[in-house]
């Protein structure tokens, strides 16, 4: 229940020091569409795209009205999940008008003085998804997205963070990881 989440913010908040940030995951509304969709998904997007517009801009609205209640309990910004802006995923440039637009709009929710950070999940990310999150932390797998990785000469209002990708790291001995 959201009441237990909240509570669990605000506990937290009241025992980490004020230096250290807490952020809230929060997982993008084309997500959170695509899981209740589930295997009709691509079904739902070729039969009725206007019905699936109208379950995103809800989903976006209670992501938008949650984001400031977790804000209001002390928590300094958002760690927005976005699972499917991969070119597998989101074929041509779709997650641009469907997808990205809404990740925004729960990142604007958090405030201009919040901390936020956008974790781009998958392989197969447009380079372009650098400048897409302006005045956020980047974060992806530099190997599983080579495109990505050669343009990290993303605008100066987006850091970037990243690494090797978790199917990797858990393979590898530790000295090949830290020599990495």
């Amino acid at each position: 229940h959201l009441s237990e989440h909240l509570k669990a913010a605000r506990l937290v908040r009241a025992r980490v020091p004020a230096h250290v940030p807490v952020l809230q995951s929060i997982f993008d509304p084309l997500f959170q569409l695509r899981i209740l969709a589930g295997a009709h998904w691509h079904d739902h997007r070729r039969d009725c795209p206007e019905a699936l517009s109208i379950a995103l801009a809800a989903l976006t609205e209670r992501t938008r009205r949650i984001v400031g209640l977790f804000r209001e309990a002390g928590v300094d910004g958002i760690f927005l999940a976005v699972q499917h802006a991969g070119a597998h995923e989101s074929p041509g440039d779709s997650f641009f008008t469907m997808g990205l637009p809404e990740g925004l709009s729960c990142l604007a929710a958090a405030g201009p003085d919040s901390l936020n950070l956008v974790h781009l999940h998958g392989e197969g990310l447009p380079a372009a998804l650098l400048d897409a999150f302006p005045g956020t932390t980047v974060h992806f797998a530099f190997d599983a997205n080579p495109a990505l990785d050669e343009g990290r000469r993303a605008g100066p209002e987006v850091l970037l963070s990243g690494g090797m990708a978790p199917s990797e790291l858990a393979s590898l001995t530790a000295e090949t990881v830290a020599a990495e």
